[in-house]
């Protein structure tokens, strides 16, 4: 098995409005660790892509965080991936990022995340529809908040496609936007340290291969999933068009998280607790089912009680 360790250097626009370093972030330093080991272990692979002859196609990624208190200016990280398999023409990696001990400290790394990445190398020219086992194609049942914007000149990459980092960003620019819509305050407390969201998964599937048009528009659909200890939300990620002829809708992947709530104590330490009622409530419209609805509705009243 191969492995191949890289150091990122954590800088002040890899962090949050908190001071930690951003969940997607942790996605661009596992595509920097891949991209030099490709450098070292095949080198002319690195140069075709380098100029573009061919293309890196990430078909799926997921992430799991596993160290609350992330990472932060000053830390010291340490990324190292494993080639674990080819599996229906695609190479997977699987990685490991720990945040190493200070000098002279006697504690062991830490490690923050653990994920794997999935990926093909193709000819420049070559569409590739991609449908990963794991992936749910069928887009679920229920309203959707959606966020819609054009596709940024700088998402686009040489090989006229979207690169899933600004598919993984975008997951946390749409949760943001609809807490600024539909729960404020509870973006107020974040921002005041009362109050953490804390990202426990992330995941990515490209559904296919789309080449982007300078007309296109990224539709983002957010749905709650699931609510236990924890709060899954479902992306559904489609590329339209209605400059054209005929206007066009395309499904091009799916994504999740997986997130929890917690909040300071008078201790100045931050506990698990329930979401605020304005997040549930906000939520409640965007759910898959009537089982999480009905879930929602007890947190609530409970909250009235207390």
């Amino acid at each position: 098995m191969n492995r191949y360790v890289s150091h990122p250097e954590i800088t002040f626009e890899d962090t949050n409005l908190v001071g930690n370093v951003y969940y997607a972030n942790f996605v661009r330093w596992q595509n920097e660790c891949r991209d030099n080991w490709l450098k070292e272990t095949a080198n002319d692979t690195y140069a075709d892509l380098f100029r573009g002859v061919r293309r890196l196609i990430v078909a799926e990624l997921g992430l799991k965080f596993h160290d609350p208190t992330g990472a932060a200016l000053g830390d010291a990280l340490e990324v190292e991936i494993a080639t674990d398999a080819t599996i229906e023409g695609l190479q997977r990696l699987t990685f490991e990022i720990r945040r190493l001990p200070r000098p002279g400290s006697s504690e062991a790394a830490a490690v923050l995340v653990t994920g794997h990445q999935c990926f093909t190398i193709v000819d420049r020219e070559t569409q590739w529809g991609l449908f990963p086992a794991e992936c749910e194609t069928a887009e679920p049942c229920g309203p959707a908040y959606v966020m819609e914007f054009p596709v940024p000149m700088t998402a686009v990459q040489k090989d006229g496609h979207l690169s899933a980092l600004d598919l993984v960003r975008w997951q946390g620019k749409c949760r943001e936007r609809f807490l600024s819509e539909h729960a404020p305050e509870l973006l107020k407390s974040v921002a005041g340290g009362t109050l953490a969201l804390h990202t426990n998964q992330v995941g990515l599937s490209l559904v296919d291969d789309a080449r982007i048009a300078a007309s296109d528009r990224i539709r983002l659909k957010m749905r709650m999933t699931d609510l236990k200890s924890r709060l899954t939300v479902r992306f559904d990620y489609e590329l339209t068009n209605d400059s054209r002829d005929t206007p066009t809708v395309h499904r091009i992947a799916t994504g999740t998280q997986v997130l929890c709530c917690k909040r300071q104590n008078a201790e100045g330490h931050f506990t698990a607790c329930v979401f605020p009622p304005e997040m549930l409530r906000a939520l409640r419209r965007f759910t898959v089912s009537n089982g999480i609805r009905s879930c929602i509705d007890d947190l609530l009243i409970h909250a009235a009680r207390s």
